[in-house]
């Protein structure tokens, strides 16, 4: 049977206008409750990722150093994974960056091998002088991490998954003979696996959101879903070959961009920002995350105050407490949230800094009022570095710190 070649959508294969919009509806709700659960699983991997590098920064056996950096990059897929699902709930900002395609790849390889099993080989054919791409570097490792796992589950024994890159130049004849595609300049990047292949029946519908093959309980039938969305995000498309009984090749064409990349290593080793005694009221209902964050600030040469919702934190400042910086959550429970919080600070307290966090950063605040908070926003989970930076620049902003 010839195989099966098909551009794919974010939203899925069809292309009818009302199905499409059916699809959208029903993904909704199950969005919104994707969302929620994101927002509850960033809080636990705060906590394991900050409990880790608080570990690390307190021991000097080596031995012990490389558990503690096994098991953070560990945490680190569950955070590839949470954003996956923050992008299906429209709730994670998209943050597209530069990037060198053959040496990202390279970079996260060690991530992707460990999801193989020892009778999968996997292979890297880079192409020469592959050019640079726009996308958001958390959703390219979550769609490459996806293709890798359904072409593993493909496999049935031994076989091999090759991921290639190569420049491609599609004319505009070429282009029309790829639905959806256009002329110009694509980095493809493929993924291939000798598994079990596709029928036609199948591979038209791998697309559509929670559609699987796979037994229950082994899988979502979100992973195809996701990574079109991510190339679609991207300016990009997806084509899925696929031959029964000889295997299936995903590949993923990204555009070209004319900008230059920095490079990743810049500033990754650079010394921790440490503060001066400076305090920071520190706003979490969570009791474990808000113990994380405490001891992490503490490291960082911060006093800390904590509160458990807004009134408390509002109630500390009434008092004369000489808070130089609140660092609060944006969804806790109680009539302030983080940006309410952040708005009375602004009116009320305006010599005091504000930095806010949040594992769902909603979009049903009005743009207006976004505005009107001008506090800096940093998802969760977020490292050590990205912390300390992060408080540092809220104390400049705030004028509690010198440069």
């Amino acid at each position: 049977m010839a195989g099966l070649s098909l551009y794919c959508e974010a939203a899925g294969t069809g292309s009818d206008h009302d199905m499409e919009q059916s699809k959208r509806q029903w993904l909704e709700p199950i969005g919104r409750l994707a969302g929620v659960i994101a927002h509850d699983f960033n809080n636990l991997l705060t906590v394991i990722l900050a409990d880790l590098e608080l570990a690390a920064f307190r021991t000097r056996d080596e031995d012990a150093r490389g558990l503690l950096r096994r098991a953070s990059e560990a945490a680190e897929m569950g955070v590839s994974f949470n954003k996956r699902l923050l992008a299906l709930a429209g709730g994670r900002r998209f943050a597209p960056a530069v990037i060198k395609v053959n040496q990202h790849i390279t970079d996260t390889w060690q991530v992707v091998e460990r999801i193989l099993s020892e009778d999968t080989r996997l292979q890297f054919h880079p192409g020469a002088d592959v050019w640079p791409v726009k996308a958001d570097p958390s959703e390219l490792d979550g769609a490459l991490l996806n293709l890798v796992a359904n072409a593993r589950d493909a496999i049935n024994g031994s076989g091999e998954v090759t991921i290639a890159t190569k420049n491609v130049q599609l004319t505009t004849a070429e282009a029309a003979g790829i639905g959806g595609a256009m002329p110009g300049d694509f980095v493809r990047i493929s993924v291939a696996d000798t598994g079990s292949g596709m029928p036609s029946e199948v591979a038209t519908q791998a697309m559509e959101p929670f559609f699987t093959t796979k037994p229950a309980g082994a899988g979502s039938g979100l992973g195809l879903t996701s990574v079109g969305m991510t190339v679609a995000r991207a300016g990009g498309f997806l084509v899925l070959d696929s031959i029964p009984g000889e295997g299936t090749t995903v590949s993923l064409y990204l555009p070209r961009t004319l900008e230059v990349a920095q490079d990743p290593d810049d500033g990754k080793d650079a010394d921790l920002p440490f503060g001066d005694g400076q305090l920071i009221l520190v706003v979490e209902n969570d009791p474990l995350v808000r113990e994380a964050v405490l001891q992490r600030l503490e490291v960082l040469g911060y006093a800390v105050l904590e509160a458990a919702d807004g009134e408390t934190a509002l109630a500390f400042l009434e008092q004369g407490e000489p808070v130089d910086l609140v660092f609060s959550d944006v969804v806790m429970p109680g009539r302030l949230s983080g940006h309410g919080l952040a708005l009375l600070l602004r009116r009320r307290f305006p010599g005091v800094g504000v930095l806010l966090t949040s594992g769902y950063a909603s979009r049903m605040l009005p743009r207006r009022r976004r505005l009107m908070v001008r506090a800096e926003l940093i998802a969760k989970p977020y490292s050590l570095q990205v912390l300390a930076r992060a408080v540092r620049r809220a104390l400049l902003a705030a004028g509690k710190a010198e440069r």
